[in-house]
């Protein structure tokens, strides 16, 4: 189990379960595992932006990659703001 407080995230609380069940001697074994995941939003996602103004017919226009808080991507495009990511895996493997 793991704790983590994050000043812009908030908490979270990740943990782990495994087991094996031997069945026999020489038979196999049977594997399973359940855990839960955290990821939070690092800066180079939330920030980065390479944007070009070129003069057209029709004024100046902005194109390339917007940044998250970027007003166009926010107003006009309706995006929403990036959030932390959680997860739960649930895995199961048998060696006969």
């Amino acid at each position: 189990m793991r704790y983590e407080d994050y000043s812009d995230f908030g908490s979270n609380v990740s943990w782990r379960v495994n087991t094996r069940y031997l069945l026999g001697e020489r038979k196999g074994a049977i594997r399973a595992s359940v855990s839960t995941g955290f990821r939070a939003t690092s800066l180079h996602q939330i920030y980065l932006s390479n944007i070009q103004t070129t003069a057209g017919a029709s004024g100046l226009i902005k194109d390339g990659t917007f940044s998250n808080v970027d007003n166009i991507t926010h107003n006009i495009l309706g995006v929403p703001q990036l959030d932390a990511e959680t997860s739960l895996k649930l895995y199961f493997r048998s060696d006969l």
